[in-house]
């Protein structure tokens, strides 16, 4: 079953050229979850998959890389440790850590927030609803938090209705690469195969 994942879609491609550009950064990871902790007893996409999915759906972007260090670690994966690990990696890199608006309002029920708002750049993708530029200021405020808002147009799609879409078998040929939806068919991941 599909559970948590949703293969990579073009919105996550926008937004991922969004930031690129307009942060000019040298190259965007792409990590596939390991063991979320808010997700624990759901159903989830293995890791072979999740990585597979990932590394077909970035693969004609040189400047998109896949890191499968969340999926390699053992146990529970959470932000603040996965950055810390980053930050160990590349040691002479500035990160931004690049989220959307909905996760910044939300940020301080994660796991040691301080860490994460204190350590690494904080690249939010603005959409409609939230009011992100009052959070960004309390969180300057309270953690000293580096957090560059980047502007993008609201998109239609989320992972949520891919996801939801793929399970119950409909076309998602519009928001996903072919060769991710062959991988799809193939392997029946998210179990829409009848």
């Amino acid at each position: 079953m599909g559970g948590t994942f949703a293969p990579p879609h073009k919105a996550h491609i926008r937004i991922a050229k969004t930031c690129l550009d307009y942060l000019e950064l040298d190259k965007v990871l792409f990590m596939p979850n390991g063991q979320p902790p808010h997700k624990q007893g759901e159903k989830v996409v293995s890791a072979e998959h999740r990585l597979n999915m990932t590394r077909l759906g970035i693969e004609k972007y040189n400047e998109f890389e896949i890191c499968d260090i969340e999926v390699e670690a053992e146990g529970l994966s959470y932000s603040a440790d996965t950055l810390d690990r980053l930050h160990n990696l590349y040691k002479d890199c500035e990160l931004f850590f690049i989220i959307g608006g909905d996760s910044l309002c939300e940020i301080e029920s994660w796991y040691q927030p301080e860490r994460i708002l204190k350590s690494t750049n904080i690249a939010v993708v603005s959409r409609e609803g939230a009011d992100i530029e009052k959070q960004a200021r309390y969180l300057t405020e309270k953690y000293g938090a580096r957090i560059f808002i980047v502007p993008m147009e609201n998109y239609d799609i989320s992972s949520t209705m891919v996801r939801n879409s793929l399970e119950k078998g409909l076309d998602i040929s519009e928001y996903v690469d072919g060769k991710v939806l062959e991988y799809i068919k193939e392997h029946n991941v998210f179990g829409s195969e009848k």
